[in-house]
């Protein structure tokens, strides 16, 4: 009987988190969906967090925001104004972190998205300025036609009364006799 002796070798890789892939910066308009996303490497498996302006991103106090199963991306839905700032990835094992960098997101009025698109033609630019101040233009007509409505009820109520009140002077007068 022959016997052999087997010798095993285990080699065990451990390593920092690295973030791999920066989320990048966006320009939105409100009413959008944003989504960021990071790549990170390390051993043990590093978690993924995402904090915006320094504070942690949390599903629990704002339910717009969603995260993918390993949160590698997330994702704000129905954007505001007030999502902007500079949001980062952090990825963390039990050898340290690695944060991202920031990634600057800007989320401006629906009406003026298109000027600070940069492939946008002149002509698109125009058409925005003009769908923007026709917008203004009819709210001020409205408002107006309110005031002006209502103000002509007031001056056809007074011409009724002080035609009314005339014809009773008329009327009076004309029941007195001449000196």
């Amino acid at each position: 009987m022959i016997l052999s002796a087997y010798s095993v070798s285990l080699c065990l890789f451990i390593d920092h988190p690295k973030i791999t892939v920066n989320p990048s910066s966006e320009t939105k308009a409100e009413g959008d969906n944003l989504t960021l996303t990071c790549n990170v490497t390390g051993n043990p498996v590093p978690t993924i967090s995402w904090t915006r302006d320094g504070s942690p991103l949390d599903r629990n106090h704002n339910s717009r925001i969603s995260f993918s199963a390993d949160k590698k991306q997330m994702t704000v839905t129905n954007v505001s104004r007030r999502d902007s700032g500079e949001y980062r990835c952090v990825a963390s094992n039990s050898l340290g972190n690695d944060t991202s960098n920031a990634s600057s997101v800007d989320i401006q009025c629906k009406y003026n998205v298109l000027l600070s698109q940069k492939n946008r033609s002149k002509t698109d630019i125009e058409v925005v300025k003009v769908r923007h101040t026709l917008k203004i233009f009819a709210n001020f007509i409205s408002f107006f036609t309110k005031k002006i409505a209502t103000s002509l009820i007031i001056v056809v109520t007074r011409l009724s009364f002080l035609y009314k009140t005339r014809v009773e002077i008329n009327q009076s007068l004309a029941k007195q006799p001449l000196p």
